[in-house]
């Protein structure tokens, strides 16, 4: 492979700190492959501090580094993924933001950048930013007993590069958590929202076996049922569609992730205010019919608290979840990652009063190889809709649209039409399946 197509692969949430003389090509490295909000810059904390960055004195780079060590103990502790950039020349340096690491959980990955003293210095003076040779000398030494001593200092990993080049050094991609250990193949399902009439005639199309005297349906190829969520409201028979789903996840024939939709229902059980509205008023009331109405609720109410939101899948190839989920943000836990994967992203309403979804999280999935797959619903669409290495499969099956299904990895889409228009919206303005499929 050419060594401008190298990919390091670095686990979501870690800190990743750059090593490295003035002038290495540590900051132009870090631009390049990190966002703007993944960086902490240690002159960035000395201009907060002092007001520019034309002293260095010492006790300015300490003030300023404790400053950095607040914001990245903040980042650490919500599993953002970080690179701090600055030289970290000094071994008690590192051993602090080791340490912050180690509190939290987060793997580390030290980037030491060598070059020699004539490179690193002619490149500090196109950036008209000059140092004392002596002094770019001591830093360079300093970069060599880094190398020298990186063994004994607790990083998980350490990686040195030496090209002259910096556009020509490994990009960065992010390693996913651990898989299921479930290999597939998959059957990806979208948003169902009571339809259970056309989950059964789409689990047909697919092959499922007819329902066991339990509810369950299997396939005899012993595929995986995998559901993006939002089975309840607006549509016919949530309760049906609940039963179908739980029985399947019983037996270990499905797995899924809760919606929107899911987690209002399951606040409403949980004895919490909800504005009951937008399909719930059907859900609760095709509930209070059910003859064993409690029994199904608590059963529905566990169910739902048990659910990941985010599934990874087929050894990291192929990643579900509900709505929205940036790329590094996979394996993150904090509430505001677990609301984006619920509810998406939104960005103002539209001139009907209609929420404009910001689909720009989509954009750090890329296509490659060993790259995943993400899926999702929560957002109708026509047809199922690709943008960069995601799928959006919400056909919009309660409006009158589709259920639609993906077979992994086979990548094909299988589409069962709409009985009914159970709920009219002008959010959807089709019928059926898309023209075509």
């Amino acid at each position: 492979m050419p060594f401008d197509q190298r990919i390091l692969r670095i686990p979501a949430s870690a800190l990743v700190v750059t090593i490295g003389a003035a002038g290495s090509g540590k900051t132009r490295w870090v631009q390049r492959n990190f966002e703007s909000e993944q960086i902490l810059a240690l002159d960035d904390f000395r201009r907060l501090v002092a007001g520019s960055t034309s002293s260095w004195d010492r006790q300015l780079g300490d003030e300023a580094f404790d400053l950095l060590l607040v914001a990245l103990d903040a980042r650490a502790r919500r599993a953002v993924t970080t690179v701090v950039d600055g030289a970290f020349l000094l071994p008690e340096r590192r051993r602090r933001v080791l340490q912050l690491a180690a509190q939290h959980g987060r793997a580390t990955l030290a980037v030491c950048f060598r070059v020699p003293a004539e490179l690193a210095q002619y490149r500090n003076r196109e950036g008209n930013r000059v140092l004392p040779s002596k002094v770019l000398r001591e830093q360079v030494r300093l970069v060599d007993a880094f190398d020298a001593e990186w063994r004994h200092e607790g990083w998980t990993r350490v990686v040195f590069f030496a090209h002259e080049d910096t556009d020509l050094l490994p990009v960065v991609r992010y390693e996913l958590p651990a898989a299921l250990p479930h290999p597939g193949p998959y059957d990806v399902i979208g948003d169902v929202h009571g339809c259970r009439a056309e989950l059964d005639a789409l689990l047909d199309r697919l092959g499922w076996a007819p329902p066991t005297d339990d509810g369950t349906r299997h396939h005899p190829d012993g595929r995986l049922a995998v559901f993006v969520g939002d089975f309840a409201d607006r549509g016919p028979d949530t309760p049906g569609v609940f039963r179908r789903v739980m029985a399947m996840h019983a037996a270990g024939t499905a797995l899924a992730v809760p919606g929107n939709h899911c987690l209002k229902l399951l606040r409403h059980l949980r004895g919490k205010h909800v504005e009951i509205s937008h399909g719930l008023d059907a859900t609760l009331a095709q509930l209070d019919a059910e003859p064993d109405r409690d029994a199904l609720a608590a059963r529905i109410r566990a169910f739902l608290e048990g659910l990941p939101r985010v599934l990874v899948l087929g050894g990291g190839q192929l990643v579900v979840f509900h709505a929205a989920l940036a790329r590094d943000a996979v394996g993150r836990t904090d509430e505001a990652t677990y609301a984006q994967t619920a509810f998406g992203v939104v960005r103002g309403t539209d001139e009907n009063g209609f929420p404009v979804r910001d689909t720009s999280w989509t954009e750090g999935w890329r296509e490659g190889e060993g790259e995943p797959l993400a899926v999702y619903g929560h957002t109708p669409v026509r047809e199922p809709l690709r943008m960069h290495h995601t799928l959006n499969i919400d056909g919009g099956c309660v409006f009158g649209g589709y259920l639609c299904a993906l077979r992994f990895p086979e990548r094909r889409l299988v589409m069962e039409p709409a009985h009914a228009v159970h709920y009219a919206s002008p959010k959807v303005s089709w019928r059926g399946v898309p023209t075509g499929a």
